[in-house]
């Protein structure tokens, strides 16, 4: 097989795989707006296997690009793809790298923005966390009255039992 069919090959492969880790994203919002820990779990340990898929395609793509070069007498190194379509004599794969070029960009668009949006519901959840253990573990008296910005006097600490005390 051409070089060039290769590169056509495992870019499709690519576009498989992100469409795929694209669906992932999607669960694991949903898993995360629903409290569903278990299922996120799962979902992380998919999302970690299609990763290194993802990177292992990415990989021979490289080496497919660079073996194609050579064989052109084009130094190696990192080539964009616009520059590569440039490089393809014939019509239909410059118009197939096109193509998946684009489709693998949006994919990648729309699994960045799932990711940020998917971050952000992760912050909420942990500032939440943390809000809760604060309102649990400081002083109530500092939330429950209105003063002149005044501390509170703590009550002595004898007969004053806190929230986690603990005595063997």
């Amino acid at each position: 097989m051409e070089p060039i069919q290769d590169i056509i090959r495992i870019m499709e492969e690519l576009k498989v795989a992100h469409d795929d880790l694209l669906i992932l994203e999607n669960q694991k919002k949903e898993a995360l707006v629903h409290d569903l820990a278990d299922e996120l779990v799962k979902l992380l340990h998919k999302q970690t296997k299609l990763v290194r898929k993802i990177s292992g395609l990415e990989q021979d793509r490289q080496q497919v690009v660079e073996q194609w070069l050579s064989q052109k007498g084009i130094p190696n190194g990192r080539m964009m793809l616009a520059n590569l379509i440039k490089l393809v004599p014939h019509h239909k794969e410059k118009e197939s790298l096109r193509r998946l070029g684009g489709e693998l960009q949006d994919l990648v668009e729309k699994i960045r923005e799932i990711n940020q949006f998917n971050q952000q519901l992760i912050e909420q959840s942990l500032s939440l966390i943390d809000f809760t253990l604060r309102l649990v573990t400081d002083e109530p008296e500092r939330y429950m009255t209105y003063g002149r910005g005044e501390t509170p006097v703590k009550p002595s600490s004898a007969g004053v039992r806190s929230f986690f005390d603990t005595k063997a």
